[in-house]
């Protein structure tokens, strides 16, 4: 998801796609295309880091790549989340937090320097405690463990034998299911079948690379994964999330969201041919400032509730939206939440 060079391809279309499906259940709107999006939304962008992934030849190889990881997941994490622990106390104060209402029901206090001091060590070197604004960052802090995790493994494996990408592939299934089954925790990593999974569509997009076909990209082909995914719809009628998949949940989940997955690359594809691929190329190489700054860009509307159906102000801080009389305003949620973030993205690119 984090990016810095600008590329305008159907990737780029397909994680723009994922992006806007990640906020659109984040608006709130209706629960099924909730369900429906969060089959592959998030797994998609494991998926697409993994499409240009390349084992390193040898150990300065692979200590560019942990490098470039670092600064392109690592340090963006820690900007972002030092930015918005700095500004705690004033978003308390502007009722953006509140000791009532917060996110996934974990409500908020004014915090002392000693509280500052421990949130800090923890975002410096556990990636974790960052902000309620950065509810979606868990996917940062995933995806650098993963892609190091991957990166290492496939390293030393090389060493050894020729890396089969499908026994990698096997192998971290198998051991995904071993996780999750006796619900392993690894200190500093937390959840290690998270990891492990996000390793699978990591890897499922390295295999994806050699067999790409844009013969993908028709209609017909993408109605019927449409379809396929729906599918997952008449067995699942609560959200189901790769950072919440049960053991018994795993591998039908895999399948839906490799099928939501493909879904989404033939339905860039055939965008790609539109006018409308320009502006889902701005979506696409900006969807670390989108994921950053859509929760705080939905105060916005969640303040013009506020004024309009005279809520009390105290529900600002309800998290991520006002889900009351959001029939038509997760429309709002989500214009407001992707286009604000890509302003600032285009005035910090002309910096």
């Amino acid at each position: 998801m984090p990016q810095k060079a600008v590329h305008n391809n159907y990737i780029t279309i397909a994680k723009a796609l994922a992006m806007i499906f990640v906020v659109v259940w984040h608006s709130r709107g209706f629960y099924d295309v909730g369900i429906f999006v969060m089959f592959f939304a998030v797994p998609l962008f494991f998926f697409t880091s993994g499409f240009f992934y390349k084992i390193p030849q040898d150990n300065e190889g692979l200590k560019q790549y942990l490098m470039k990881r670092v600064k392109g997941l690592y340090l963006p994490y820690i900007r972002w989340g030092l930015f918005f622990l700095l500004l705690h106390n004033v978003f308390f104060y502007l009722h953006l937090y509140d000791s009532e209402f917060g996110y996934e029901g974990n409500t908020s206090l004014i915090y002392s320097l000693r509280d500052y001091g421990a949130c800090l060590l923890d975002l410096v070197f556990k990636m974790t405690t960052h902000e309620p604004m950065l509810g979606a960052f868990w996917f940062i802090r995933t995806l650098f463990f993963a892609t190091v995790f991957v990166s290492i493994f496939s390293y030393l494996i090389s060493k050894v034998i020729s890396v089969n990408k499908w026994w990698l592939f096997a192998v971290l299934s198998v051991l995904t299911l071993v996780a999750s089954y006796l619900k392993l925790n690894l200190p500093l990593v937390g959840k290690l079948d998270l990891l492990l999974f996000a390793t699978v569509f990591f890897v499922s997009g390295w295999i994806y690379r050699d067999y790409e076909s844009k013969q993908i990209g028709r209609w017909y082909v993408t109605a019927a994964l449409f379809v396929l995914t729906c599918g997952g719809l008449i067995h699942y009628r609560q959200v189901i999330a790769i950072q919440t998949c049960p053991f018994a949940d795993i591998i039908p989940y895999f399948i839906l969201a490799m099928c939501g997955i493909f879904f989404t690359m033939s339905l860039a594809l055939l965008l790609e041919k539109t006018r409308a691929k320009n502006l889902l190329y701005l979506v696409g190489n900006s969807t670390l400032a989108i994921l950053a700054l859509h929760f705080l860009c939905f105060k916005l509307v969640s303040l013009l509730k506020v004024w309009q159906f005279g809520y009390p102000i105290t529900r600002l801080a309800e998290f991520p939206v006002i889900e009351e009389n959001n029939i038509l305003y997760w429309v709002v949620y989500t214009l407001v939440g992707v286009t604000l973030p890509i302003c600032y993205q285009q005035v910090r690119n002309r910096l």
